[in-house]
């Protein structure tokens, strides 16, 4: 990031609605920090430059960052992260004693669709399949979402599992590489609890209880759930999370369920139109949660699969 250009911090946020909903908020430092690492549509190259541009435009600012139970000063985190990243950046290219392993996988089945067991001897050769098995899905027109995986590994690990060493590359469906992950020989002072990526900040969201929202990641099919409303700041920072639950529906196993760690960056409202049609029966909890339908009256609509009555029926109005 060059010395003229400011960072816009919206831009790393990746769901439209809360962006929307944060156009005027000024976020702190350390805030702009956690919210550069939980981007998954800026490169690892985007992010790096974006953290560096903090340390050095706040160069007396140190302030407490937490997540899980622990607490750790945003500047060490910071620098934690980086050195991380780096570090991991460079051993993509250390082939001595490690071989490579490229998967392209659809990601809301996550099926690997091509690659999985095939190993190469260099990281330039399994990012090359990626990018020729992704120019297949784009000469198809096929408008799947994807992700990919380069994992390099260790040749003849010791038996002691912390002595195991490894990296993983992570790509969006736009083959960008944007998560890094790993261990190394140099990297052992750094804990779990030293990086950026495990910290957290309370984020006020625009969702409302009865909201369906839409719940988009890397990795994970997308899915969808009923906003409970429960989202308020923990008087304790030290358990202040960056995750929500959502009450959701699974279709194949025709029940209702919960989730207790949806990523709330990953979540946009879900407009009418976009609900599939398995996932129906989350009108009729969103509803109850408005005080449009009473859970009695839910249970027997969806007791009798009389969904489309239902909808048309307001207990309260």
């Amino acid at each position: 990031m060059s010395d003229d250009k400011k960072l816009n911090i919206l831009d790393f946020i990746d769901s439209p609605d809360i962006r929307e909903f944060h156009k005027n908020t000024t976020f702190a430092p350390e805030e702009q920090a956690v919210l550069v690492v939980n981007s998954e549509t800026h490169t690892i190259e985007e992010k790096m430059a974006a953290l560096e541009y903090l340390l050095e435009e706040y160069p007396d600012y140190d302030a407490p960052l937490y997540g899980d139970g622990w607490g750790r000063n945003f500047r060490e985190l910071t620098q934690n992260t980086l050195k991380k990243w780096k570090a991991l950046l460079a051993a993509r290219y250390e082939n001595d004693g490690y071989v490579y392993m490229a998967e392209l996988l659809e990601k809301d089945t996550a099926y690997c669709y091509k690659g999985y067991g095939n190993l190469y001897t260099d990281y330039d050769s399994a990012y090359e399949f990626l990018q020729k098995e992704k120019q297949e899905y784009l000469d198809d027109e096929d408008d799947t979402e994807t992700y990919s995986v380069i994992k390099r590994i260790q040749l003849n690990p010791e038996h002691d599992e912390n002595a195991y060493r490894y990296g993983e590359y992570y790509f969006n469906t736009e083959n960008k590489l944007v998560r890094v992950g790993g261990a190394l020989d140099e990297l052992e002072e750094i804990e779990l609890w030293d990086e950026l990526e495990n910290a957290s900040f309370f984020l006020e969201l625009p969702f409302k209880a009865g909201d369906i929202v839409k719940v988009e990641t890397l990795c994970n099919p997308t899915y969808y759930g009923v906003f409970t409303g429960r989202w308020k700041k923990n008087p304790y920072p030290k358990f202040i999370e960056m995750t929500c639950s959502l009450d959701v529906y699974i279709p194949d196993r025709d029940l209702f369920d919960y989730t207790d760690d949806t990523p709330v960056l990953g979540m946009t409202l879900c407009k009418e139109e976009e609900l599939p049609e398995r996932e129906a029966p989350l009108r009729l909890l969103s509803q109850v949660y408005t005080g449009d339908m009473d859970i009695c009256s839910m249970l027997m609509y969806y007791g009798r699969k009389e969904m489309n009555r239902a909808l048309e029926v307001k207990r309260f109005q």
